[in-house]
């Protein structure tokens, strides 16, 4: 059941019970094998606990992405079914327009490259419609992942928050009257 806190509920466990979750909240993909949704329910369930452990109240999206939100930002834990060792956290929508300009777009990249040169470990990427904050790595084991977590968002947070101070600084700079935008990755 997406959204719920049990983890049994979430991912389960026995073939039958897979196949109910597959049919009816993933829908069923005839070239998928029960085999290959039972690997990517078994890496959501590992970071699921991972996250869990940690303190966060985690949901989980229906294609077994998870996401949590701290400190008012959501992040997101994009599962790789075939490697519960490897662990990709972001936050989407660092900056985001429906249609942005060319200017807004070449202004974006050129922050994007600036900000990925400073911060080693997340990277932004640009997107047609906005830039994203990700940051991945490989554990051998869910605890050593779980000790790095917390550096890993909060090297997310640093490079979301340089490219959204920079990006709207040079707004605020060429329209004074107009009023503040708030940073479009914070959430609610």
């Amino acid at each position: 059941m997406v959204g719920s806190d049990d983890p049994a509920e979430v991912f389960p466990v026995g073939p039958g019970e897979l196949r109910i979750c597959v049919n009816f909240s993933l829908g069923w993909d005839s070239t998928v094998t029960p085999q290959q949704y039972s690997q990517a329910m078994t890496a959501a369930n590992v970071w699921y606990r991972v996250l869990r452990e940690l303190g966060h109240e985690v949901s989980v999206d229906d294609v077994g992405d998870l996401s949590w939100v701290d400190e008012g930002i959501r992040f997101y834990c994009i599962v790789e079914p075939d490697d519960s060792r490897y662990l990709r956290l972001m936050i989407p929508m660092v900056w985001h327009d429906e249609s942005p300009s060319r200017g807004a777009l070449a202004r974006a990249s050129d922050l994007v490259h600036q900000v990925n040169g400073e911060v080693k470990v997340a990277k932004l990427i640009l997107g047609p419609n906005g830039v994203h904050a990700s940051a991945e790595a490989f554990y051998p084991t869910p605890e050593i992942a779980s000790r790095h977590v917390h550096d890993l968002t909060m090297m997310l947070r640093v490079a979301a928050h340089l490219f959204s101070e920079r990006f709207f600084a040079g707004e605020e700079e060429a329209t004074d009257n107009e009023p503040d935008v708030p940073e479009p990755w914070r959430g609610a």
